[in-house]
């Protein structure tokens, strides 16, 4: 209960904090008004500094496994592979489930965008590598929340929710964002050599191990989806200009852009062109659906 109220108690204190700052410099009443609201302020953040991360919290079905990867020379299992089977929001298998791919068949990797509602600011950004035959593996790093708890952009700032990196299948990710929650949804294809694509897959999961044996907190502006993918891309890179904090990586709705302006899209087209051509949403809701629907 606390974690969930946690955060507009922070914005009116903040909010207080300034007001009575500012007319305290005129109106001595105001002065008493500051330093209850600092105080407020104070023991909130002591409250946050002397949190610690978990992995016993009742989580929510989506959240609810922490997966592991486990390699043997070419071959990689996932445990805890999540592949729900999607009807509406509340209607679902949920299906985990063991699954294995080989590195030798490591043949594309893309980078899906998923933005929140219209915002051309906000989005959660995840990678998915293709295996070929062996079929796509979705790497999303998240906010891992507990049952009725609600995503925040001030709570994720302030130690509220546990980082998870998911494993699982297109159907179970895509079908959810595309088809579940109707989203926009883009699907670029990075331009990387198989070299790369291997040492970062290795990277992702070995931090989807670190996670495993020991909690970490997640961080909407330092260590959000985009972020910690950019913070693995720039650590195998050491010769090259870092990506690091920038609009395009605080903003994930702008990580495509990003990504084209880099180069690193493969593609031949203008943003805009590409961005049109990726969309994957509709094809999947007309898959599902068998309706007729437009961009």
């Amino acid at each position: 209960m606390i974690r969930s109220l946690f955060s507009w108690p922070v914005a009116l204190c903040l909010l207080l904090l300034v007001t009575s700052f500012w007319c305290g410099l005129y109106e001595p009443t105001w002065k008493f008004l500051f330093l209850v609201s600092a105080g407020l302020l104070g023991i909130m953040l002591v409250y946050v500094l002397l949190r610690r991360p978990s992995h016993e919290r009742n989580w929510e079905d989506s959240w609810l496994r922490l997966p592991r990867a486990e390699i043997d020379g070419d071959r990689i299992t996932i445990r805890d592979f999540r592949d729900f089977k999607w009807r509406t929001a509340n209607d679902y298998d949920a299906v985990w489930c063991d699954r294995r791919f080989h590195f030798s068949k490591l043949e594309g990797l893309n980078l899906i965008v998923h933005p929140f509602g219209n915002s051309s600011l906000l989005a959660h950004v995840f990678l998915a590598f293709d295996f070929g035959e062996e079929g796509r593996l979705l790497v999303s790093p998240e906010a891992r929340r507990e049952k009725g708890e609600i995503y925040g952009v001030v709570k994720g700032a302030m130690r509220q929710f546990e980082l998870i990196y998911l494993l699982g299948s297109e159907e179970d990710f895509l079908m959810d964002r595309c088809v579940v929650r109707e989203g926009r949804v883009f699907d670029f294809p990075v331009r990387a050599t198989p070299g790369f694509r291997e040492s970062l897959l290795r990277d992702l999961l070995a931090t989807t191990n670190r996670i495993f044996e020991k909690p970490e907190f997640y961080n909407s502006i330092r260590r959000n989806c985009m972020t910690v993918l950019v913070d693995h891309i720039d650590a195998l890179r050491p010769q090259e200009p870092a990506v690091g904090m920038r609009l395009g990586t605080i903003f994930p709705a702008k990580a495509g852009k990003l990504l084209h302006g880099y180069g690193f899209m493969d593609t031949g087209l203008d943003y805009a062109s590409a961005e049109k051509g990726f969309r994957i949403d509709v094809d999947w809701r007309n898959r599902v659906h068998g309706e007729p629907d437009s961009k």
